[in-house]
Protein backbone atom coordinates (compact mmCIF):
# COMPACT_ATOMS: atom_id res chain seq x y z
CA UNK A 1 0.00 0.00 0.00
CA UNK A 2 1.53 3.36 -1.21
CA UNK A 3 1.42 6.52 0.41
CA UNK A 4 -1.42 9.37 -0.98
CA UNK A 5 0.66 12.08 -0.15
CA UNK A 6 2.67 13.45 -2.75
CA UNK A 7 6.56 14.33 -2.42
CA UNK A 8 6.90 18.03 -2.51
CA UNK A 9 9.29 19.48 -5.34
CA UNK A 10 12.80 20.63 -5.09
CA UNK A 11 12.89 24.24 -4.28
CA UNK A 12 15.09 26.32 -6.73
CA UNK A 13 17.78 28.85 -6.38
CA UNK A 14 17.97 31.84 -7.74
CA UNK A 15 21.15 32.86 -9.27
CA UNK A 16 21.08 36.93 -10.16
CA UNK A 17 22.44 37.54 -13.42
CA UNK A 18 25.88 38.58 -14.31
CA UNK A 19 24.90 42.43 -16.01
CA UNK A 20 22.98 42.96 -12.14
CA UNK A 21 26.26 42.79 -10.39
CA UNK A 22 28.10 45.05 -13.47
CA UNK A 23 25.63 47.49 -12.64
CA UNK A 24 25.64 47.42 -8.89
CA UNK A 25 29.33 48.33 -8.77
CA UNK A 26 28.89 50.84 -11.45
CA UNK A 27 26.31 52.97 -9.03
CA UNK A 28 28.84 52.64 -6.14
CA UNK A 29 31.74 54.11 -7.74
CA UNK A 30 29.46 56.96 -9.23
CA UNK A 31 28.37 57.66 -5.61
CA UNK A 32 31.96 57.28 -4.55
CA UNK A 33 32.68 60.01 -6.86
CA UNK A 34 29.94 62.54 -6.55
CA UNK A 35 30.59 62.64 -2.69
CA UNK A 36 31.46 65.84 -1.00
CA UNK A 37 35.44 66.64 -0.94
CA UNK A 38 37.55 66.08 2.03
CA UNK A 39 39.41 69.22 3.47
CA UNK A 40 43.12 68.88 2.68
CA UNK A 41 45.25 68.30 5.90
CA UNK A 42 48.25 70.41 6.12
CA UNK A 43 51.62 70.72 8.76
CA UNK A 44 51.33 73.40 11.34
CA UNK A 45 54.91 73.92 11.16
CA UNK A 46 53.61 75.04 7.20
CA UNK A 47 52.31 78.19 9.09
CA UNK A 48 55.72 79.62 10.09
CA UNK A 49 57.83 81.65 8.53
CA UNK A 50 60.70 84.22 8.71
CA UNK A 51 58.07 87.09 8.37
CA UNK A 52 55.21 85.30 10.41
CA UNK A 53 57.43 84.56 13.49
CA UNK A 54 57.54 86.67 16.51
CA UNK A 55 59.99 86.98 18.68
CA UNK A 56 60.26 86.18 22.51
CA UNK A 57 60.63 88.40 25.11
CA UNK A 58 63.62 88.73 26.78
CA UNK A 59 63.62 88.90 30.15
CA UNK A 60 64.69 91.75 32.18
CA UNK A 61 67.91 91.61 33.85
CA UNK A 62 67.61 90.19 37.69
CA UNK A 63 68.21 92.60 40.61
CA UNK A 64 71.84 91.52 41.94
CA UNK A 65 72.12 92.22 45.46
CA UNK A 66 74.74 94.14 46.67
CA UNK A 67 78.19 92.68 48.44
CA UNK A 68 78.22 93.85 51.95
CA UNK A 69 81.88 95.60 52.90
CA UNK A 70 84.21 93.14 54.89
CA UNK A 71 84.76 93.92 58.20
CA UNK A 72 88.04 95.43 58.69
CA UNK A 73 90.80 92.61 60.51
CA UNK A 74 91.58 93.64 63.80
CA UNK A 75 94.87 94.90 64.79
CA UNK A 76 96.99 93.63 67.17
CA UNK A 77 99.35 95.61 69.29
CA UNK A 78 103.14 94.05 69.86
CA UNK A 79 104.94 93.91 73.11
CA UNK A 80 108.07 96.10 73.62
CA UNK A 81 111.25 93.87 72.29
CA UNK A 82 113.00 92.73 75.76
CA UNK A 83 116.77 94.00 75.98
CA UNK A 84 119.15 91.28 75.39
CA UNK A 85 121.33 89.73 78.31
CA UNK A 86 124.40 90.24 78.60
CA UNK A 87 127.35 87.61 77.41
CA UNK A 88 128.44 85.72 79.78
CA UNK A 89 132.52 86.11 80.32
CA UNK A 90 134.20 83.91 77.53
CA UNK A 91 137.20 81.26 78.71
CA UNK A 92 140.08 83.52 77.62
CA UNK A 93 138.69 86.09 80.03
CA UNK A 94 138.29 83.61 82.81
CA UNK A 95 142.01 82.62 82.81
CA UNK A 96 142.84 86.28 82.57
CA UNK A 97 141.40 86.76 86.00
CA UNK A 98 143.17 88.81 88.37
CA UNK A 99 145.88 86.09 90.71
CA UNK A 100 144.76 85.73 94.39
CA UNK A 101 146.04 88.31 96.53
CA UNK A 102 149.12 87.38 98.61
CA UNK A 103 150.13 86.42 101.92
CA UNK A 104 150.66 88.60 104.55
CA UNK A 105 153.65 89.85 105.32
CA UNK A 106 154.80 91.98 108.35
CA UNK A 107 152.74 93.44 110.85
CA UNK A 108 149.82 92.08 109.03
CA UNK A 109 147.60 89.76 110.49
CA UNK A 110 147.29 85.99 109.19
CA UNK A 111 143.19 84.85 108.76
CA UNK A 112 142.30 82.52 111.55
CA UNK A 113 142.52 78.60 110.78
CA UNK A 114 140.25 76.24 110.46
CA UNK A 115 139.47 74.28 113.91
CA UNK A 116 140.65 70.94 113.59
CA UNK A 117 139.08 68.42 116.24
CA UNK A 118 141.57 66.54 118.62
CA UNK A 119 142.06 63.00 117.70
CA UNK A 120 140.98 60.65 120.23
CA UNK A 121 143.62 59.21 122.68
CA UNK A 122 145.59 56.19 121.86
CA UNK A 123 144.79 53.21 123.97
CA UNK A 124 147.15 52.60 126.50
CA UNK A 125 149.09 49.24 126.86
CA UNK A 126 147.29 46.84 129.23
CA UNK A 127 144.02 48.69 129.49
CA UNK A 128 141.25 46.45 129.73
CA UNK A 129 138.81 46.61 126.46
CA UNK A 130 135.43 47.86 126.89
CA UNK A 131 133.18 46.36 128.22
CA UNK A 132 130.20 45.48 125.18
CA UNK A 133 126.82 46.64 125.15
CA UNK A 134 124.18 44.22 126.13
CA UNK A 135 121.66 42.58 123.74
CA UNK A 136 118.26 43.59 123.28
CA UNK A 137 116.17 41.21 124.46
CA UNK A 138 113.51 40.26 121.87
CA UNK A 139 109.94 39.63 123.47
CA UNK A 140 108.45 35.96 122.63
CA UNK A 141 105.61 35.49 119.88
CA UNK A 142 102.70 35.17 122.33
CA UNK A 143 101.44 31.31 122.49
CA UNK A 144 98.61 30.34 120.31
CA UNK A 145 95.80 29.48 123.05
CA UNK A 146 95.02 25.51 123.48
CA UNK A 147 91.44 24.69 121.89
CA UNK A 148 89.11 23.05 124.58
CA UNK A 149 88.01 19.96 123.99
CA UNK A 150 84.73 19.12 122.27
CA UNK A 151 81.53 18.39 124.10
CA UNK A 152 78.67 15.92 122.82
CA UNK A 153 75.48 16.40 123.90
CA UNK A 154 72.90 13.52 124.07
CA UNK A 155 69.02 15.03 123.38
CA UNK A 156 65.83 13.14 123.64
CA UNK A 157 64.55 11.72 120.23
CA UNK A 158 61.20 13.28 118.66
CA UNK A 159 62.17 16.54 120.63
CA UNK A 160 63.10 20.08 119.05
CA UNK A 161 63.75 21.38 122.47
CA UNK A 162 67.27 21.43 124.25
CA UNK A 163 67.00 19.79 127.36
CA UNK A 164 70.25 19.60 128.69
CA UNK A 165 71.33 17.15 132.08
CA UNK A 166 73.08 18.74 134.88
CA UNK A 167 76.47 17.18 133.76
CA UNK A 168 75.99 18.31 130.02
CA UNK A 169 75.24 22.01 131.65
CA UNK A 170 78.02 21.47 133.46
CA UNK A 171 80.47 21.39 130.82
CA UNK A 172 78.23 23.76 128.54
CA UNK A 173 79.00 26.12 131.07
CA UNK A 174 82.36 25.47 131.29
CA UNK A 175 83.09 25.64 127.62
CA UNK A 176 81.10 29.18 127.46
CA UNK A 177 83.75 30.26 130.51
CA UNK A 178 86.75 29.43 128.55
CA UNK A 179 84.89 31.22 125.64
CA UNK A 180 84.73 34.32 127.72
CA UNK A 181 88.79 34.34 128.57
CA UNK A 182 89.61 33.91 124.85
CA UNK A 183 87.86 36.12 122.38
CA UNK A 184 89.09 34.61 119.41
CA UNK A 185 87.69 31.04 120.34
CA UNK A 186 84.65 30.14 118.05
CA UNK A 187 82.57 27.04 118.46
CA UNK A 188 80.23 25.43 116.02
CA UNK A 189 77.35 23.19 116.40
CA UNK A 190 76.88 20.09 114.61
CA UNK A 191 73.91 18.98 115.37
CA UNK A 192 72.19 15.31 114.38
CA UNK A 193 68.52 14.17 114.50
CA UNK A 194 67.53 10.30 113.66
CA UNK A 195 69.45 7.83 112.34
CA UNK A 196 69.96 6.59 108.62
CA UNK A 197 66.34 4.95 108.32
CA UNK A 198 64.72 8.72 109.02
CA UNK A 199 63.66 11.26 106.24
CA UNK A 200 66.68 13.24 105.40
CA UNK A 201 64.45 16.81 104.82
CA UNK A 202 62.94 15.72 108.58
CA UNK A 203 65.92 15.14 110.24
CA UNK A 204 67.97 18.13 108.74
CA UNK A 205 64.93 20.58 109.93
CA UNK A 206 65.36 18.85 113.68
CA UNK A 207 68.98 19.78 113.27
CA UNK A 208 68.57 23.15 112.86
CA UNK A 209 65.77 23.49 115.10
CA UNK A 210 68.03 21.67 118.24
CA UNK A 211 71.24 23.74 117.13
CA UNK A 212 69.56 27.25 117.03
CA UNK A 213 68.00 26.55 120.70
CA UNK A 214 71.32 25.66 121.83
CA UNK A 215 72.68 28.97 120.48
CA UNK A 216 70.04 31.17 122.17
CA UNK A 217 71.37 29.51 125.43
CA UNK A 218 74.94 30.37 125.21
CA UNK A 219 73.90 34.03 123.96
CA UNK A 220 71.99 33.94 127.24
CA UNK A 221 75.45 33.16 128.69
CA UNK A 222 77.01 36.10 126.82
CA UNK A 223 78.28 34.50 123.73
CA UNK A 224 77.76 36.82 120.59
CA UNK A 225 76.10 35.26 117.44
CA UNK A 226 78.70 35.95 115.36
CA UNK A 227 81.07 33.70 117.19
CA UNK A 228 78.31 30.62 116.99
CA UNK A 229 78.45 28.38 113.54
CA UNK A 230 75.48 26.44 112.91
CA UNK A 231 76.08 23.01 111.64
CA UNK A 232 72.64 21.13 110.83
CA UNK A 233 73.89 17.57 109.65
CA UNK A 234 70.52 15.65 109.68
CA UNK A 235 71.16 11.96 110.20
CA UNK A 236 73.93 10.40 112.30
CA UNK A 237 75.79 7.43 110.38
CA UNK A 238 77.22 6.93 113.62
CA UNK A 239 77.18 7.44 117.29
CA UNK A 240 73.93 8.89 119.11
CA UNK A 241 71.68 9.75 116.65
CA UNK A 242 70.23 12.46 118.63
CA UNK A 243 72.75 15.28 119.91
CA UNK A 244 74.69 17.94 119.37
CA UNK A 245 78.45 17.89 118.92
CA UNK A 246 80.38 21.18 120.01
CA UNK A 247 83.54 21.64 117.90
CA UNK A 248 85.44 24.83 119.13
CA UNK A 249 87.74 25.96 116.32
Amino acid sequence: MTDPTPAPAPRRRRVAPPWAAAAWLACAALAVASGPARPEQTDPLDSFTVETVVPLAVPGRPAVRSTPTPAPLPTFQLWPALPMPDRPPSLETVAAAPPPPAPPTGNQVAPAAATVAPAPPAPTAGAAPPAPAPAQRVPDPPATPRLPAPVRVVLPADSDAVALSPADRERVDALAARMDTAPSLRVRLRAFAGSTEAIESDARRRALARAIALREQLVARGIAHSRILLQPVGRADDGPPDRIDLVPF
